[in-house]
């Protein structure tokens, strides 16, 4: 019995060590940006070192919109396209990564048209994780210097409409497409209130503020994941690429590698009218 057990131990050892050794070499180079001059974009000095939803192809989703029979609402299972640096435009301060120049060409044409609605952030966070000036008593952090709520590239996205939204989760975004036109409202002014702006072509985009996965960051703490240049476009932090062309060293410091802070939040239990559930984990309550 011992001689039949050395040997499946040894061999579950050089197993263990082989998954190691093969997740080691598959852990992800951290995405950058491509500060390459020849890149196309708007003019706005980068102000994030990360590409928006982590170099995901935006354009693909509409694509499969347009390819699908039910043009004006639509999602999948199929997860985000990884576009690529070398076909990457500047929007706003943002970099989005594109999987081919075609697509890239597409987007470049009419960027605002194929961007995700308010920055690409979770459409049902920004309609009702309201923070505490907003509602007395509220944990959640969103505001104009604290940007989130986290949203899913990979199952949380959905276009209606020919407009592209993200939720935290595939659950969430079932939630916001049953009743997508009142979360829009809510969202696009509470979205107009933090910018002081008419349109909703303002704010950051969404590099980092992710739902699951290997990169999942719920931004709930500000902490070295936050950049403080979101607000103020390239004040205060330092360019992110430098006059030469190239990744400035400070700036690509500011990722954070340390896992997400538990989800929170205090759900309200005073309001005149009802909401959606919260993604939140206080206790229950009787809401009046």
């Amino acid at each position: 019995m011992l001689r039949a057990t050395r040997p499946t131990l040894a061999f579950a050892i050089v197993l263990a060590t082989a998954m190691a050794a093969a997740e080691a070499a598959a852990e992800p180079v951290p995405l950058r940006v491509n500060c390459s001059a020849a890149v196309r974009g708007d003019g706005v000095p980068l102000v994030d070192h990360r590409p928006v939803w982590l170099g995901a192809d935006v354009l693909a989703y509409h694509e499969r919109m347009a390819a699908a029979e039910n043009a004006g609402r639509y999602h999948d299972d199929r997860g985000a396209d990884a576009g690529s640096a070398a076909h990457a435009y500047n929007l706003n301060g943002f970099q989005f990564w594109f999987a081919t120049a075609a697509r890239r060409d597409t987007f470049a044409a009419d960027p605002w048209r194929y961007a995700p609605r308010w920055g690409g952030f979770c459409t049902f966070g920004v309609a009702y994780e309201l923070n505490a000036d907003e509602q007395a008593g509220s944990t959640w952090p969103w505001s104009a210097t604290h940007m989130g709520p986290p949203c899913s590239p990979e199952d949380g996205w959905s276009v209606i409409d020919g407009a592209l939204y993200c939720n935290i989760w595939g659950s969430y975004r079932d939630r916001f497409e049953a009743d997508h036109a009142h979360y829009v409202e809510a969202a696009s002014a509470r979205w107009r209130r933090f910018f002081n702006a008419t349109s909703l072509r303002a704010g950051p985009f969404n590099t980092h503020c992710i739902g699951h996965g290997r990169y999942q960051q719920w931004c709930i703490e500000p902490g070295p994941a936050w950049h403080p240049a979101y607000n103020s476009l390239g004040a205060g932090a330092g360019p992110v690429c430098t006059a030469a062309g190239a990744l400035n060293a400070a700036a690509g410091a500011a990722s954070s590698t340390a896992p997400p802070p538990p989800r929170g939040g205090t759900r309200s239990c005073t309001r005149a009218t009802p909401r959606p559930p919260r993604r939140t984990r206080s206790p229950a309550c009787t809401c009046t």
